[in-house]
């Protein structure tokens, strides 16, 4: 069994990356923010406080879900979000347990190209209200300038994705390079 793990900072391509690997793939997705959307539909949004308690289920959910899928034995899964170091240690025990091989993809992006596509998704009207992050702008800006995101310390393949230039990413040569286990770096140029 292998698990590929999406990670990185909000606003650095995750979504888009672990939708693309999924169905390229043809292996199932496990992303926490379906997770947390789901919540938020069957029992309400209100404020940032209940958003975070909503985000701590949906990684309680993710992780509960991911153990299902590992005991099961299926060939692949992906799992994506803005994993926390704690996050990724149990994403490391499962693993263990159940013998499964990670992949990580970390995304990364300029923090300048990041606050600008936070901002666009907040105010597009697209992002589920639930997630408040229009009215949490400042506090947002705040999490993304002060964060140093790192790669999870997770055994197996790392694949470090600059998605500064998205439009110029590759996607061929991600899928290539998780098959294949090249570690390294994928810098996007135009």
């Amino acid at each position: 069994m292998k698990a590929i793990i999406i990670s990185g900072a909000p606003a650095t391509g995750k979504t888009h990356l672990g939708r693309y690997l999924a169905e390229e793939m043809r292996v199932p997705l496990l992303a926490r923010d379906t997770i947390k959307e789901t919540l938020f539909d069957s029992l309400g949004h209100s404020d940032r406080k209940w958003s975070v308690q909503l985000g701590s289920a949906s990684y309680d959910l993710l992780f509960a879900l991911a153990e299902e899928f590992f005991h099961s034995q299926i060939p692949c899964l992906v799992l994506e979000a803005n994993f926390s170091e704690r996050a990724g240690a149990t994403l490391g025990e499962l693993a263990r347990k159940y013998g499964v091989e990670t992949t990580q993809v970390f995304c990364t992006a300029s923090a300048d190209c990041q606050w600008k596509r936070f901002q666009e998704r907040a105010l597009s009207g697209e992002r589920h209200p639930g997630h408040v992050d229009a009215e949490n702008l400042d506090e947002a800006h705040h999490r993304i300038f002060s964060s140093n995101p790192q790669p999870l310390a997770l055994p197996g393949l790392l694949v470090e994705l600059d998605t500064t230039e998205i439009s110029t990413i590759d996607y061929t040569k991600v899928v290539e390079r998780i098959k294949f286990g090249d570690d390294s770096s994928l810098e996007c140029s135009s």
